[in-house]
């Protein structure tokens, strides 16, 4: 069997994907699909809602322009995370 390999996969974090994942990413859609899943009450659910599709709103416009990848030229981290959550969250949560 072979052996799969992310060659185009940046290893290196450089402080801008840091940021982005940590800053943006994260607390919006990564954390917004969680919270908004997991609410409990109206409130916190109407909270994490709205955040998350903030984020989502503004993933779009970064991605509008064409470009392939949200933060440089290559596959890196945050599109990874930030592909996974999408998925799950349209399947699990929005897809119902």
């Amino acid at each position: 069997m072979g052996t799969l390999s992310l060659v185009c996969f940046d290893s290196k974090v450089d402080s801008r994907t840091t940021y982005v994942l940590e800053r943006q990413i994260y607390p919006q859609i990564n954390n917004g699909v969680y919270r908004s899943g997991f609410a409990s009450e109206v409130k916190p659910y109407t909270e994490a809602v709205t955040q998350l599709f903030e984020g989502l709103d503004r993933l779009e416009k970064i991605l509008s322009d064409g470009r392939e990848f949200i933060v440089g030229g290559q596959l890196t981290e945050v599109d990874v995370r930030t592909y996974t959550t999408i998925a799950r969250f349209d399947i699990v949560y929005h897809g119902q």
